[in-house]
């Protein structure tokens, strides 16, 4: 499933209430993805936490922003968004040296049910204003080194 790069961009709705959930939930599902083992989101990453994994591949000073968001699927229109289930995500990001940025969306179930078991849902690096999507978590380093991906 192709995704558009734009919404990972952050024109995404990020309120609780879109999310379909309850005030105080945002932050308790931060801290559930924070502490996920990076292992369980890619099984050739280590078992350390993936707060801490992500902070690795950044380097010191960078600091991440955390955020739940649509993953990207709202459509903007009331009347198809409310005929079907919306994922919530999880999202991590930054601006980083060189014009560049990341953000890493995990999936953390539908609107208005009980979290699910985090799983990536899009990963994507920005350098000089364009976009690319990342298949794999394990592959986030690789493509921040690039200095053109």
């Amino acid at each position: 499933m192709t995704r558009s790069l734009i919404p990972a961009l952050g024109l995404l709705l990020i309120c609780p209430a879109a999310a379909g959930q309850r005030p105080g939930d945002e932050e308790r599902l931060i801290t559930v993805v924070k502490g996920t083992p990076a292992k369980d989101l890619d099984s050739a990453l280590p078992k350390m936490r993936f707060e801490r994994w992500l902070l690795d591949v950044v380097g010191k000073g960078v600091e991440l922003r955390w955020e739940i968001n649509d993953c990207g699927e709202q459509t903007g229109d009331p009347a198809t968004d409310s005929k079907r289930e919306i994922p919530v995500c999880v999202e991590a990001g930054a601006d980083l040296p060189e014009g560049r940025a990341f953000g890493v969306q995990v999936s953390i179930g539908v609107t208005d049910k009980k979290p699910s078991k985090p799983k990536v849902w899009f990963i994507y690096v920005q350098m000089n204003r364009r976009a690319h999507s990342v298949e794999r978590l394990r592959d986030l380093p690789a493509a921040l080194a690039k200095k053109n991906p």
